[in-house]
């Protein structure tokens, strides 16, 4: 440097450029690395088991519905720089067939994430009631005593003075099927408890008016694959699988077969497609055994009918659980098979007719799969709602044929 230039920098201060340090994106190339990065970026999330290749997120914290869940996923992506670029609707195709799932892009890569958790319709309705009770009995609700308080205190002649708010929605109650009965369970079963004026507390179990699923009881291990066909191999927790099956009088090599061809995307024969009727073959006492087992008792049943009606069985004890089931009139089996993507059935369906409503063992595949790993009880209708419905469509009929015949008569 000149002399001159020498003079002219120490006659000034000139201040030093500012160094502008780019931080780099962190590309995620594995799933591993990615689950890493949301759990330690959001405690408030926890890992569930990855299906159908999905990494699966669920709410290790209580939220109290989906939103908050998705809201504090999205936020986490954000802070981790994962961009979404898809999301997938629940579908049997899907990653999931009951929760969303997103597609998210980390520079190459991309990986698919389903929330698994957060409040479902049924914890909502839950929360709904219970914050309905809460505020008429705290005297912050100005409106008049909610329906199923009145309805409650009309079915079993008592007078509620309060709630016991000390109840967790997001508690997994575990009642595993059993041919052996019912267990008093009531504590574990209720979604709320009321307390009357001698303080007696009555366990409410809910159910909204979508709720049909009585029980979830999962059987991995029933079923095993060699040599692309599929054999039951009864290695599912107690055997209840073999259990249920004998009960029902259903073919084992019905199912092997249908579940086979499923699986090989071959022709069933037509006798796999159609209800068997296994009435005579059933063992009944049984079954309703394993109907009980799915409820158990010690609690008050009650199923939302409408926005304001319910429908309500007091399932004390044993006898009075027995009375609700009824005694079983008829039994029938629908089988697995494959015809083809559009006509196929991949679980074993075992239809309960009794005098006083309808119920199915459904033993299917909880992820979406082909092999059965799960059994559900599911409650449809009960006989009086079927009368009231089929009075209904009658009435409905009679109306039809009677403007018809007005105008027949024009």
């Amino acid at each position: 440097m000149s002399k001159k230039l020498q003079q002219i920098y120490s006659e000034r201060v000139v201040k030093r450029p500012i160094s502008l340090h780019i931080r780099p994106i962190y590309e995620f190339n594995s799933k591993a690395e990615v689950k890493k990065a949301i759990i330690d970026a959001n405690p408030d999330l926890k890992l569930g088991s990855d299906k159908r290749g999905a990494i699966r997120l669920q709410p290790a914290t209580k939220v109290k519905d989906k939103e908050e869940f998705t809201d504090k996923f999205l936020e986490t992506l954000k802070d981790i720089n994962l961009v979404i670029v898809d999301k997938i609707k629940p579908g049997p195709n899907a990653p999931s067939s009951k929760f969303d799932s997103y597609v998210v892009k980390s520079g190459g890569n991309e990986f698919v994430i389903t929330l698994g958790g957060g409040a479902n319709k049924g914890q909502s309705f839950e929360q709904e009631i219970m914050k309905s009770l809460v505020d008429y009995f705290e005297g912050e609700q100005e409106d008049d005593k909610p329906a199923i308080i009145e309805e409650l205190e009309d079915a079993l002649n008592v007078e509620f003075v309060g709630v016991d708010k000390g109840v967790s929605f997001t508690r997994a109650v575990k009642r595993p099927l059993t041919p052996k009965g019912a267990n008093d369970r009531g504590y574990e079963i209720a979604d709320l408890t009321l307390l009357d004026g001698d303080g007696d507390k009555y366990y409410i179990s809910l159910k909204n008016k979508d709720g049909k699923t009585v029980s979830n009881g999962g059987a991995s291990g029933m079923f095993d694959v060699r040599n692309d066909r599929v054999k039951f191999v009864n290695n599912e927790r107690d055997g209840v699988g073999g259990e249920l099956f004998d009960a029902a009088g259903a073919s084992i090599k019905f199912i092997e077969r249908g579940l086979t061809d499923y699986v090989n995307k071959e022709m069933s024969p037509a006798v796999l497609r159609d209800s068997k009727d296994v009435t005579g073959k059933a063992d009944t006492d049984k079954l309703t055994k394993f109907i009980m087992s799915a409820f158990d008792y010690g609690y008050i049943y009650v199923k939302q009918k409408t926005s304001k009606s319910f429908e309500i069985a007091d399932l004390d004890d044993e006898d009075k659980l027995r009375e609700f089931i009824g005694d079983i009139e008829s039994v029938s089996i629908k089988y697995p098979y494959y015809e083809d993507e559009r006509k196929s059935r991949k679980h074993v369906s075992i239809a309960i007719e009794t005098e006083n409503g309808v119920y199915s063992f459904d033993v299917r595949n909880a992820s979406g799969g082909i092999i059965p790993n799960q059994i559900n009880l599911v409650r449809g209708k009960s006989k009086e709602d079927m009368k009231v419905a089929k009075a209904s469509v009658t009435a409905i009929d009679k109306t039809s044929k009677t403007l018809a015949d007005e105008i027949t008569n024009l």
